[in-house]
């Protein structure tokens, strides 16, 4: 609709041809919803609303498309605007808010494989994260520190002293 207002008022009677066919569908479906009266009635006021003061929409787009003001902007503004941001604006909210339908989401379980190929569990602990470095790679190069921690693990402690920069308080103070 806003390329048909800016350039062409052909595209502008298509497309706005087009949102109210849109909305009328939704109304559509929204009569086919089953749901309690009260709320039922409360949540299609909205979209009547909407189908009649759409109307206004249309009928400016044929104003501009045919040169003869049907509609003005400050009468849109008036009664397209007012009753839009009353009757669809509050009822819509105040019906879907009456009966808010049960979650189907599922809660998130991480999945473990239950393939352990030939692992066989044994209560002797092993020294490093691996038997052998160099069944991984080239250990020629590398300090002996390092091949002794993969393979001795054990051996080593981690220590960590952990401070915030100072750039990041006022974030953790939000959260």
């Amino acid at each position: 609709m806003a390329l048909g207002i800016t350039f062409s008022h052909t595209i502008e009677i298509i497309s706005v041809s087009l949102y109210v066919l849109a909305i009328y569908a939704v109304t559509f479906y929204t009569f086919r919803l089953k749901l309690p009266l009260p709320q039922a009635i409360i949540v299609r006021i909205p979209f009547v609303t909407l189908c009649a003061t759409i109307l206004g929409s249309i009928l400016y787009a044929y104003g501009n498309f045919s040169g003869n003001t049907v509609v003005t902007i400050p009468t849109m503004l008036i009664v397209h605007g007012f009753l839009n941001c009353l009757l669809f604006g509050s009822f819509t909210i105040i019906g879907w808010a009456l009966l808010v339908p049960a979650t189907k989401q599922k809660s998130f379980s991480f999945p473990v494989s239950n393939i352990r190929g030939k692992l066989k569990m044994t209560e002797v602990p092993h020294k490093g994260l691996v038997d052998e470095l160099e069944d991984y790679v080239d250990t020629r190069k590398l300090p002996v520190k390092i091949i002794d921690f993969y393979e001795q693990t054990g051996r080593f402690q981690l220590f960590a002293s952990v401070k915030w920069a100072a750039w990041f308080k006022p974030f953790a103070f939000i959260y």
